[in-house]
């Protein structure tokens, strides 16, 4: 039999689960003093986890293996090669999760960047390049309003120059009924709400590649929240900072999209002339703001 490499990263490294709450044994008192006496220790808090930790649910001990690097082919952590992707519970964890993750980052006072489409959004269908299927109730703003926190309006223009819809799912009936079971099995964020966004099939839509253009990313005017705290209650003042907001994103898409038709170096063969009459150490240039 031959053993896994992973085998050999736990002989080397003795790795310690403190729980917080263990009412049983004095965990966070006995790793602080293993760690001291063992050369290659690493420990990791769990605040809320109780004695038992291996049984709590929402403790997987796959992805905590993953997060400090024990999941590797070979002695050495190559981010790259050892990069694994999410498995299907982590995928349901998270998505699960959506709202309380951002609270969580808003009450850290941590930098988010939300793309509040989802799905739909990132999953265009043919003919909707660069449509905005944000939900039509204000959770977002109302949770940022509630830390006071500034929103940054943000967008980025040049997925079409990459690659083309030019087939949905819907086209052809032999995929039509196999992407309906496949969206019916995947966790379904905003199961409760109703309206366009929520109920959005999750369509693969088939993408013809296209000669490499050109990304463009601007960033709008900030939107201050400080002080609306009193308004949280008022749905229409809620409603209309959310307006507000989708607003400045359609004016920013608006502008790049018209701006960059003046680029001259939007064309892959343009910029590559110009890195090789400059120099590398030079930026190719944009249109003119």
């Amino acid at each position: 039999m031959v053993a896994s490499p992973y085998f050999f990263s736990w002989c080397w490294v003795f790795y310690q689960f403190i729980r917080g709450k263990d009412w049983l044994l004095p965990s966070q008192a006995e790793g602080a003093r293993l760690n001291c006496a063992l050369q290659r220790s690493q420990i990791s808090n769990f605040d809320d986890g109780g004695h038992f930790l291996f049984l709590e649910d929402g403790f997987d001990l796959v992805t905590i293996i993953k997060g400090v690097g024990f999941y590797r082919r070979g002695k050495g952590l190559d981010y790259v090669s050892d990069c694994l992707p999410p498995s299907p519970a982590e995928i349901r964890n998270y998505m699960n999760r959506s709202g309380t993750n951002l609270f969580k980052l808003l009450s850290s006072k941590c930098h988010v960047l939300l793309y509040p489409g989802g799905v739909p959004e990132a999953l265009h269908r043919k003919g909707e390049e660069y449509k905005l299927c944000w939900p039509e109730q204000p959770e977002l703003v109302r949770m940022v309003v509630r830390f006071g926190a500034k929103m940054v309006p943000f967008v980025a223009v040049g997925e079409d120059d990459f690659g083309e819809v030019f087939l949905d799912y819907d086209e052809i009936p032999l995929l039509s009924d196999l992407i309906q079971q496949l969206t019916e099995d995947n966790a379904e964020v905003r199961s409760n709400a109703t309206r366009e966004v929520p109920n959005q099939d999750q369509c693969r839509p088939l993408i013809r590649p296209k000669i490499p253009g050109r990304f463009y990313y601007c960033f709008g005017k900030p939107i201050e929240t400080a002080g609306w705290k009193r308004e949280l209650k008022n749905q229409e003042k809620c409603h209309e900072l959310y307006l507000q907001a989708k607003s400045e994103v359609e004016s920013c898409l608006a502008y790049l999209r018209e701006k960059r038709e003046s680029d001259p170096y939007r064309s892959i063969f343009a910029r590559l002339m110009y890195q090789a009459t400059h120099g590398s150490a030079f930026e190719t240039p944009t249109f003119e703001l």
